[in-house]
């Protein structure tokens, strides 16, 4: 159905979108021709859009990457978005400059190999790869493009033999090297022998054991709640002996709100550093 028609002096057209949806639009002529002439355009458009998709070629990439990222926002963990961000900031913007078009197979393999080139760990690859397979997705879903150019495209293979256990000697070597942490280091040395005890116990991210605090960890239940994790939901993990043990050696902290360890995620990356060296 399409019509033109007349209202308050003006000519309005009157027709259904390439999804069934309804639309009345003004055309804001005052001769019947030029609005059938704008209708007959409209109706163009919403046939080349059923049929062969809509492809915007002035719709840049980088536009439309950073309305995507801004569009997660609150839906991811931050964690998450600052990742997104990165992988969109340094390396998917600087490569794909132009418009959502010029992306293709081609392109992205170039692109990988250039990076592969230049030390970017295949996992890493993966990950700026998916973020940008998520955006082209999102193009297509609003029409910008007609289909996806990375529908089937390959992941790079990687080494899935990098995770390992520490050994018991290992284990005691470390915190025994805690104990020799001269106290007036940035992060002492029982915060130190704590925290790696709490990893090695719950198998839990740096992140998420520095979020503890007396409320999250409860001795009384033997649990710790994790708010902050990276899937962006909450998890509970039961507290063994030596877990509760590392706790109590703890200096609890005042307010049961305040966090077991008051240090940055880079202090105690830095302070473990010192300890595995």
């Amino acid at each position: 159905m399409a019509r033109v028609f007349r209202r308050d002096g003006a000519y309005w057209i009157d027709y259904l979108d390439e999804d069934g949806k309804r639309h009345r639009k003004n055309t804001g002529a005052t001769v019947k021709r030029v609005a059938q002439e704008i209708l007959d355009q409209v109706r163009t458009e919403v046939a080349r859009r059923e049929h062969f998709g809509f492809t915007d070629g002035k719709t840049s990439f980088p536009t439309h990457a950073r309305a995507w990222i801004a569009g997660r926002l609150g839906k991811v963990a931050s964690t998450t978005h600052v990742a997104y961000s990165t992988a969109i900031e340094r390396h998917l913007v600087p490569a794909f400059p132009g418009s959502l078009r010029s992306i293709t197979t081609e392109s992205v393999d170039q692109f990988r190999s250039e990076r592969l080139a230049a030390g970017l760990a295949p996992s890493t690859i993966n990950v700026i790869v998916t973020v940008l397979s998520a955006i082209l997705k999102t193009a297509v879903r609003e029409k910008k493009l007609s289909r996806h150019p990375l529908a089937g495209f390959e992941r790079l293979r990687t080494n899935n033999e990098r995770t390992r256990y520490l050994s018991p000697d290992e284990i005691a070597r470390i915190l025994a090297a805690c104990d020799a942490i001269a106290t007036t280091s940035r992060v002492p040395g029982a915060y130190l022998r704590a925290f790696i005890t709490l990893a090695l116990n719950l198998g839990a991210r740096r992140n998420e054991i520095l979020s503890l605090t007396r409320r999250t960890a409860d001795l009384g239940a033997r649990v710790a709640i994790f708010g902050k994790t990276k899937g962006g939901r909450p998890r509970i993990v039961p507290l063994n002996a030596a877990a509760i043990e590392a706790i109590r050696l703890l200096p609890l902290p005042v307010h049961s709100d305040s966090p077991l360890f008051p240090f940055k995620p880079l202090d105690m990356t830095r302070g473990f550093s010192v300890v595995a060296a």
